[in-house]
């Protein structure tokens, strides 16, 4: 299924997320403190420049529409895993090896869910106003070239 255009700023966000993944993962395989630290440096830079609204506007607007569909199990799910990523990545005294792989593997399942299971569902049944809400999401990403543009 074609991707609505209204859900192009939150997956262009998870095609970034998938990527803070992979660089987390592999820097977890490396046991390397440095490149450990680094990658959840990363993590932390992006959970305050772009995840935490992005999480807002999916608990907002599409955990909203999860239950109403009677999707409860699943808008459960992503729930507790926002809340999951946002505590890990907001301790550093939680920044171990071991929890960067989990972290790192939780946030791609977690991506993948939402773009093969949860979008289709907001595409099919998303109301226009829903879909509209979900289009005025700002595109982080967009905003951070804009301030290095500026700069």
């Amino acid at each position: 299924m074609k991707r609505y255009e209204e859900l192009a700023p939150l997956s262009r966000e998870h095609n970034r997320a998938l990527l803070l993944a992979r660089n987390a993962r592999r820097a977890a395989g490396t046991g390397d403190p440095r490149r450990i630290r680094e990658a959840w440096e990363a993590l932390a830079c992006a959970f305050r420049d772009e995840m935490r609204a992005h999480f807002a506007t999916e608990e907002r607007l599409v955990l909203t529409l999860l239950t109403e569909l009677g999707e409860h199990d699943l808008a459960e799910r992503l729930w507790r895993e926002h809340r999951a990523m946002a505590r890990n990545i907001g301790d550093p005294a939680l920044w171990t090896r071991d929890r960067l792989a989990v972290l790192a593997d939780v946030l791609h399942e977690h991506v993948r869910v939402e773009e093969r299971r949860v979008f289709p569902l907001v595409q099919r049944h998303g109301s226009p106003a829903l879909l509209a809400a979900l289009a005025d999401h700002p595109d982080a990403g967009d905003a951070a070239t804009e301030r290095r543009s500026a700069d």
